[in-house]
């Protein structure tokens, strides 16, 4: 098995190499470029959300096993 690249994320939609999240090394010398690219990544994919805490789980759906029938936990389907 070959090591991975040193950029191992990138965006599609952009070139810009502020989209490029680097390997964090593993004594941590490169945490503050690693930690700001991926938040940019992270923002300009709208998904801060679910890193800081603001997205509201869904309400998990019951499956009946004898019949297959698909209700939220609050009895509506």
């Amino acid at each position: 098995m070959s090591p991975a690249p040193a950029m191992d994320t990138t965006l599609p939609t952009t070139s810009s190499s502020l989209f490029n999240v680097p390997r964090l090394a593993e004594d941590g010398t490169n945490w503050i470029t690693y930690k700001e690219r991926t938040l940019t990544a992270i923002r300009a994919r709208g998904l801060m959300r679910y890193v800081d805490g603001r997205a509201v789980r869904p309400i998990p759906f019951l499956i009946d096993p004898k019949t297959g029938a698909v209700t939220k936990k609050d009895g509506t389907v």
